[in-house]
Protein backbone atom coordinates (compact mmCIF):
# COMPACT_ATOMS: atom_id res chain seq x y z
CA UNK A 1 0.00 0.00 0.00
CA UNK A 2 1.38 3.01 -0.90
CA UNK A 3 0.90 6.70 0.41
CA UNK A 4 -0.77 9.11 -1.72
CA UNK A 5 -0.86 13.05 -1.30
CA UNK A 6 -4.17 14.26 -1.40
CA UNK A 7 -4.93 16.20 -4.53
CA UNK A 8 -6.67 19.85 -4.38
CA UNK A 9 -10.56 19.47 -5.28
CA UNK A 10 -10.59 16.22 -3.92
CA UNK A 11 -12.84 15.17 -1.17
CA UNK A 12 -11.00 14.15 1.81
CA UNK A 13 -12.55 10.28 2.10
CA UNK A 14 -11.02 9.76 -1.50
CA UNK A 15 -7.70 10.49 -0.96
CA UNK A 16 -8.27 8.50 2.28
CA UNK A 17 -8.63 5.29 0.59
CA UNK A 18 -5.77 2.70 0.07
CA UNK A 19 -4.60 2.43 -3.26
CA UNK A 20 -2.87 -1.19 -3.97
CA UNK A 21 -1.54 -2.55 -7.06
CA UNK A 22 -2.69 -5.51 -8.41
CA UNK A 23 -0.51 -8.12 -10.13
CA UNK A 24 -1.76 -10.32 -12.54
CA UNK A 25 -0.94 -13.92 -11.93
CA UNK A 26 1.58 -15.32 -14.41
CA UNK A 27 -0.15 -18.80 -13.74
CA UNK A 28 -1.91 -19.92 -17.21
CA UNK A 29 -4.22 -22.61 -16.16
CA UNK A 30 -4.82 -25.00 -18.32
CA UNK A 31 -8.28 -25.85 -20.29
CA UNK A 32 -11.18 -27.70 -18.52
CA UNK A 33 -13.94 -30.03 -19.51
CA UNK A 34 -17.04 -27.27 -20.20
CA UNK A 35 -19.61 -26.87 -17.13
CA UNK A 36 -16.96 -28.01 -14.59
CA UNK A 37 -16.25 -26.29 -11.64
CA UNK A 38 -13.78 -26.81 -8.74
CA UNK A 39 -14.33 -25.31 -5.30
CA UNK A 40 -10.90 -25.15 -3.37
CA UNK A 41 -12.60 -26.82 0.08
CA UNK A 42 -10.68 -26.21 3.51
CA UNK A 43 -9.75 -29.47 3.92
CA UNK A 44 -8.10 -29.52 1.04
CA UNK A 45 -6.15 -26.06 2.00
CA UNK A 46 -5.72 -28.33 5.49
CA UNK A 47 -4.01 -30.97 4.10
CA UNK A 48 -1.39 -28.94 1.93
CA UNK A 49 2.25 -28.41 2.90
CA UNK A 50 3.10 -24.98 3.66
CA UNK A 51 6.02 -22.98 2.95
CA UNK A 52 7.30 -19.38 4.44
CA UNK A 53 10.56 -18.86 2.72
CA UNK A 54 13.01 -18.93 5.52
CA UNK A 55 16.50 -20.32 5.59
CA UNK A 56 15.64 -23.67 7.26
CA UNK A 57 12.74 -24.31 4.78
CA UNK A 58 13.41 -26.75 1.82
CA UNK A 59 11.91 -26.13 -1.21
CA UNK A 60 12.64 -29.55 -2.84
CA UNK A 61 11.10 -31.08 0.39
CA UNK A 62 8.06 -28.70 -0.01
CA UNK A 63 7.55 -29.68 -4.12
CA UNK A 64 8.30 -33.28 -3.03
CA UNK A 65 5.59 -33.25 -0.21
CA UNK A 66 3.27 -30.60 -2.60
CA UNK A 67 3.19 -33.68 -5.56
CA UNK A 68 2.46 -36.84 -3.26
CA UNK A 69 -0.06 -34.50 -1.17
CA UNK A 70 -1.89 -33.86 -5.11
CA UNK A 71 -1.98 -37.34 -5.49
CA UNK A 72 -4.98 -37.44 -3.29
CA UNK A 73 -6.88 -35.17 -4.99
CA UNK A 74 -9.45 -35.55 -7.20
CA UNK A 75 -12.10 -33.31 -9.47
CA UNK A 76 -13.66 -34.88 -12.23
CA UNK A 77 -12.66 -32.97 -15.68
CA UNK A 78 -10.10 -31.09 -14.27
CA UNK A 79 -6.08 -32.40 -15.04
CA UNK A 80 -4.09 -33.58 -12.29
CA UNK A 81 -1.54 -30.29 -13.14
CA UNK A 82 -4.41 -28.27 -13.49
CA UNK A 83 -5.52 -28.85 -9.71
CA UNK A 84 -1.55 -28.43 -8.46
CA UNK A 85 -1.30 -25.37 -10.66
CA UNK A 86 -4.44 -24.07 -9.15
CA UNK A 87 -3.68 -25.22 -5.13
CA UNK A 88 0.18 -24.75 -5.43
CA UNK A 89 0.09 -20.68 -4.50
CA UNK A 90 -1.74 -21.40 -0.93
CA UNK A 91 1.02 -23.45 -0.14
CA UNK A 92 2.74 -19.89 -0.07
CA UNK A 93 3.35 -18.29 2.53
CA UNK A 94 4.86 -14.81 4.48
CA UNK A 95 8.51 -14.79 2.94
CA UNK A 96 7.58 -17.09 0.09
CA UNK A 97 5.07 -15.35 -1.61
Amino acid sequence: MAFVIPEAGLPLGDSLTAHTTNIPSCITYPAVEEGSTFEIKQHMLNILPTFHGLLSDDPNMHIAEFLMRCKNILVRGFSTESIKLRLFPYTLKDQAR
